[in-house]
């Protein structure tokens, strides 16, 4: 109920809103050029769920 509501236009509960970010070096010769670093993101649980249903749910139409 709570996804249906916010694709309805709910907004998303506050916790739902923070991740966590660690920044990966791409290549190990380039440290200290900031465009050498990727953002890896950690999504709360309930946030990468959604995304795998509705990914899923896609499937079908992904195989066309």
């Amino acid at each position: 109920n709570m996804f249906n509501s916010i694709e309805a236009g709910a907004p998303w509960p506050e916790p739902i809103l923070h991740a966590k970010g660690v920044y990966l070096l791409k290549d190990p010769d380039g440290k200290g050029d900031p465009s050498n670093y990727r953002v890896l993101l950690v999504t709360s649980v309930a946030y990468r769920r959604l995304s795998a249903t509705r990914l899923s749910q896609c499937n079908e139409w992904i195989e066309e």
